[in-house]
């Protein structure tokens, strides 16, 4: 059974109450990606949207903390009605950037495959997950990568099985 954590970032902001609804069937959780305009150069959902938007939905809050300090803003979200969070750090930075500069002085980013790769091997040293094949590029209409999916276990056999999967699906693709 597919499950789908709906992020609300490209929901209609002015009616958010009715965006859950519309695609609440279809939503096992809500993803809310917060910022605050350091740690990325966004600035998204806050406590006080997560207070307002819980009285439309009993499906789970998931936030995704992409703040300075994540650690100081999980009890305001929690009071306003967050059930989980996913926390990020800046190590991530020294998989994704190379330290050559651009023309203009800013990093410059490696290849999606680099990226991709590196966060496979942080799943196995970070996360410590013993089984993490080579994830699945998910393309859009064109074939542009849009992401990666990746699996990851601690047990042998489960990496067989989603080795195939994967292999059956890039070759449905590839046809």
């Amino acid at each position: 059974m597919l499950k789908c954590s709906t992020s609300l970032w490209s929901a209609d902001l002015s009616n958010l109450g009715a965006e859950i609804r519309r695609v609440e069937p279809c939503s096992e959780r809500f993803h809310l990606d917060v910022a605050d305009g350091h740690y990325v150069k966004n600035l998204l959902f806050f406590p006080d949207q997560v207070k307002a938007l819980r009285p439309h939905t009993r499906v789970p809050f998931e936030v995704h903390l992409m703040v300075t300090n994540p650690l100081d803003w999980i009890e305001p979200f929690v009071e306003a009605g967050a059930d989980g969070f996913i926390l990020g750090d800046d190590s991530w930075k020294q998989v994704a950037y190379t330290t050559e500069r651009s023309l203009f002085g800013e990093e410059e980013k490696e290849s999606n495959a680099t990226v991709a790769e590196g966060f496979r091997n942080r799943l196995v040293q970070v996360s410590g997950f013993k089984q993490v094949p080579p994830p699945m590029p998910m393309r859009n209409s064109t074939g542009s990568i849009v992401y990666y999916l990746f699996f990851a276990s601690q047990v042998k056999v489960a990496e067989k099985i989603v080795s195939e999967i994967f292999e059956k699906y890039r070759t449905r693709r590839d046809a």
